[in-house]
């Protein structure tokens, strides 16, 4: 009787075993697909620029058709609805099931040379930018995303120009219901294409 417990128990924690890497893999791969999903639709805005300044050799983006551009480049890829207020709503064939909250930060031609420090903040439906701190010169974006009071540290990233930032977030049920949610904190850098 002892060994079948003991088998039974060994059963149970290698299932568990594989559902807590099941998890993690899930986990991983959404978190790829969304900081795919928010790159792909931040390159397709960077190409957004005004025009009559344009051909006065000035690089200056056209926030509202970026924004336009993003939104339909969310939808073509990801299948998800802009609620004109601060996140994109999935549809049943999203990679997620919560809304994906999104803000945005333009860095432009006489910043992109210095280094900077951007606290960004999800209050209420929409992400924020709440600090910009310049650092010097060096080129280099470190981002910091707010939820609740938690701080989620963002890779560093290198600007090599104008560039328009987009820091998204999204909060999924886990595979296993017990387990924590899935929290998904990405950023994107796009340089500007003129």
């Amino acid at each position: 009787m002892p060994k079948i417990l003991l088998a039974l128990f060994l059963h149970f924690v290698l299932i568990f075993s594989g559902v807590m890497v099941l998890d993690t893999d899930v986990v991983t791969g959404k978190k790829m697909e969304i900081e795919r999903l928010v790159d792909n639709a931040n390159h397709h805005a960077s190409f957004a620029l005004v025009e009559e300044l344009k051909r006065q050799g000035v690089i200056e983006i056209d926030m509202p058709k970026a924004l336009e551009r993003f939104h339909t480049r969310m939808n073509q890829n990801g299948s998800f609805t802009w609620d004109k207020v601060g996140s994109y709503i999935p549809a049943p064939n999203s990679i997620t099931k919560n809304n994906v909250y999104v803000g945005w930060q333009y860095i432009d031609f006489q910043q992109w040379k210095n280094s900077y420090d951007i606290t960004m903040t999800l209050s209420g439906a929409s992400i924020k930018t709440t600090n910009m701190t310049s650092m010097g010169t060096g080129s280099v974006l470190r981002a910091k995303l707010v939820v609740n009071g938690t701080v989620y540290e963002l890779p560093p990233k290198v600007m090599t120009g104008p560039c328009l930032v987009a820091v998204a977030y999204v909060e999924d049920p886990s595979f296993i219901p017990r387990l924590r949610t899935q929290i998904v904190p990405v950023i994107s850098v796009q340089e500007l294409r003129y």
